[in-house]
């Protein structure tokens, strides 16, 4: 075979060649004389176009005309975050695959599609069954901050049941509190996912986008991450002797504010040594980067926890805040009903920019292009 033949492929990924129990990489097709192997990676990108034109389309004399398309796909291209969401499969239970999880949400949101996430817990059982409540239980804890989640086991391979209540002790009590601990920042990371369709942020980053200076947050760039250019997120990502166990995390220089407890971490400049962080948190580790302002919900409206986005629409807000030297902080909160396309189109949400300086919170209304025209 020669270099100069359509099925020549200098690597094999993995395992398989790409015209495996598919396609052979010399077809050619009808519409424009493309070879496959020049359109191999493209088939998972038109078909989830084609999807979302046809669910666009298909209903316009009916209700569901003005309804967001909600598709996931596990095959996408450069372009595909305008028409999917994806999600990261095929991972087993164990510490390996959940830090292999991190990286894989990390390169999606640099990819173009930031509303990725995994198989919480793994779909398939690992190889160490004394591990696998261990693993879910901090898989849940990470999870709280991946944009998207959820729990799938293959039934053949999967090994124990995964959901909460099928977890036993510590693990079990981790995977609850996780989920509320979701629904409590849900409106933030949300609003950062908005702000990444206008304008190709990302929402799920490794320490070293923002601190590139810092030599240290090149090394070990699954452990610790930042959600929303706002909370460092440190989960637990190797297993540990027990619950009481403590763990290390890197933190750039700066104040951090623990969002349980709120109590503060101060990094010096050139100071490089990491932090102990205690494991017995049912919640993960998180902190609030210094001059950043969150919008959180503590409760709904009824005084339980809030436990679905139909009970965070219906709640108050609260924000929170962990000034800078100067006193200041900022941050923003987009609120809508999350349904309807023309919502979106027509502008006809909430979306505010708070700035606090010194004992003065303002609240500046954030247009559709972006501009600030108001304050109060």
């Amino acid at each position: 075979m020669t270099n100069e033949s359509t099925y020549y492929i200098p690597f094999i990924p993995q395992t398989y060649n790409l015209d495996n129990s598919t396609i052979a990489l010399n077809a050619t097709h009808p519409s424009g004389g493309w070879k496959q192997y020049d359109t191999h990676s493209l088939m998972g990108h038109m078909q989830t176009k084609r999807t979302y034109d046809v669910l666009r389309s298909a209903f316009t004399e009916t209700p569901l005309n003005d309804t967001r398309p909600f598709i996931m796909s596990r095959s996408t291209f450069a372009g595909s975050g305008q028409y999917a969401q994806h999600w990261i499969a095929e991972l087993r239970r164990d510490f390996s695959a959940l830090r292999q999880s991190i990286a894989a949400v990390m390169n999606f949101n640099m990819f173009g599609i930031p509303f990725t996430g995994a198989d919480v817990c793994g779909k398939y059982a690992g190889s160490d069954a004394s591990q696998q409540d261990e693993t879910c239980g901090r898989w849940y804890q990470l999870s709280t901050f991946y944009p998207f989640a959820r729990v799938n086991r293959d039934k053949t391979m999967g090994g124990t049941e995964i959901e909460p209540h099928k977890l036993e002790g510590d693990w079990a009590k981790m995977a609850n509190a996780s989920i509320y601990d979701r629904y409590k920042y849900a409106r933030f990371v949300y609003g950062c996912l908005f702000e990444a369709s206008t304008s190709g942020q990302t929402c799920f980053d490794p320490l070293l986008f923002h601190y590139p200076t810092d030599n240290m947050t090149y090394t070990d760039i699954e452990h610790t991450f930042l959600v929303g250019d706002s909370i460092l997120v440190a989960p637990v990502v190797v297993p540990l002797a027990t619950t009481t166990a403590t763990y290390e995390a890197y933190f750039p220089a700066g104040n951090w504010t623990n969002l349980d407890g709120y109590k503060t971490i101060e990094v010096k400049n050139g100071t490089t040594s990491k932090m102990s962080l205690t494991a017995t948190a049912t919640t993960v580790n998180k902190f609030l980067r210094q001059g950043r302002l969150i919008p959180v919900q503590m409760e709904s409206t009824n005084g339980g926890q809030i436990d679905s986005t139909t009970a965070s629409l219906a709640s108050h807000f609260q924000l929170i805040a962990n000034r800078d030297e100067q006193g200041h902080a900022q941050g923003k909160l987009f609120i809508d009903k999350g349904m309807s396309v023309s919502e979106i189109t027509n502008g006809s949400y909430e979306h505010y920019e708070f700035l606090l300086t010194n004992n003065t919170l303002q609240r500046l209304v954030v247009n559709t292009d972006s501009t600030r025209t108001g304050s109060s």
